[in-house]
């Protein structure tokens, strides 16, 4: 073969990314480091770091949206209640000036894949939608209700109840509940 000439192997398997760099794990500071790269050069918007929920993270990614004129999204531990989300959030709504750019989101959400349904956590499918509603109909339109409706989304992982629903808007978490068989964000 010539220099720089593209080779193409015969076969080529899927391969599933198991861990971090030379096999190690993905730590805080490496989630943290790689939301730093979104410099202010990038705009406004938002922020997420799906299924990472620790302290260390969460308080970096607030103070990176209030640093960079951006919206925290941020959810929960997969297997968190309405009282944990509750409970959670409220160590994080008096941080001056960066919990006025946090929500909070809550359950994960079941997608298809394939043949089998898999869960996810909520952040994703809140920046989609907040993306497709700022999208067609202006950056301050809210991105909940009917608008947030997923084509996507089957089911929240846990069936809110108005009083669970309730409760979160109070803990100041945003739900995802059913309404008419389809997902939405409240």
């Amino acid at each position: 073969q010539d220099e720089g000439e593209l080779v193409i192997p015969d076969e080529v398997t899927n391969q599933n990314f198991v861990s971090g760099t030379n096999g190690t794990s993905v730590t805080d500071n490496d989630v943290i480091a790689a939301v730093a790269c979104f410099n202010q050069n990038m705009g406004p918007g938002a922020v997420c770091v799906p299924g990472y929920t620790s302290s260390a993270i969460r308080l970096a990614v607030m103070a990176h949206a209030e640093d960079n004129n951006r919206i925290a999204i941020l959810g929960f531990d997969k297997d968190a209640t309405v009282n944990d989300a509750i409970s959670d959030a409220a160590d994080y709504t008096d941080i001056a000036g960066q919990s006025e750019r946090t929500a909070f989101f809550h359950p994960w959400v079941k997608i298809p894949n394939g043949t089998i349904t898999m869960t996810i956590p909520p952040d994703g499918y809140v920046c989609g939608q907040r993306a497709a509603i700022h999208n067609q109909y202006g950056s301050w339109s809210p991105y909940a209700g009917e608008r947030s409706e997923s084509k996507f989304v089957v089911a929240p992982v846990t069936a809110l109840t108005k009083s669970d629903a309730d409760a979160l808007d109070a803990g100041y978490v945003n739900a995802i509940k059913l309404f008419n068989g389809k997902a939405r964000i409240y």
